[in-house]
């Protein structure tokens, strides 16, 4: 860990530390377990069960979990193209950007222009009435102070 990361990320570095103890086996099984459960609901991308698995995933794809076949892939759930885990499908802000992320190896998983047309319509309408509202993120005190939205 070097002195440059934020505190954000030290703190993650630190909840992920704890799959780093898991053995092979154990973290095979705890993310198909995990899979299982999140399997279809809708779930926000701030749930603290979707961060540990994101952390997992982080784990695993350094040791290869899902290449080594130790835990069953939940039946739901296909094979990502880029690094053969589970497709885990989250959608983010920058979804139209940067089409659906891997949450195992952070590769792009599948482009947006891949996605079924009628789903590209609907999510590009999110974007962009969400843009707005993350923008508030990265607004200094005075911008926030003014907006009748915050």
């Amino acid at each position: 860990m070097s002195d440059s990361e934020s505190p954000f990320d030290r703190l993650w570095h630190e909840y992920g530390d704890v799959f780093e103890d898991f053995d092979d086996m154990t973290l095979a099984r705890w993310m198909s377990q995990t899979l299982s459960q999140i399997e279809g609901r809708a779930w926000r991308l701030t749930h603290p069960l979707l961060g540990s698995y994101r952390l997992a995933a982080q784990v695993a794809h350094d040791r290869q979990i899902w290449l080594k076949r130790l835990a069953t892939l939940p039946h739901a759930y296909t094979e990502a193209t880029c690094c053969r885990a589970p497709l885990l499908p989250l959608f983010t802000r920058d979804v139209v950007e940067s089409g659906l992320v891997c949450q195992h190896c952070s590769g792009i998983a599948v482009p947006f222009e891949e996605l079924p047309a009628e789903l590209r319509e609907t999510v590009a309408k999110w974007a962009t009435e969400y843009a707005p509202v993350h923008a508030a993120a990265h607004w200094d005190d005075q911008p926030r102070k003014k907006s009748p939205h915050f």
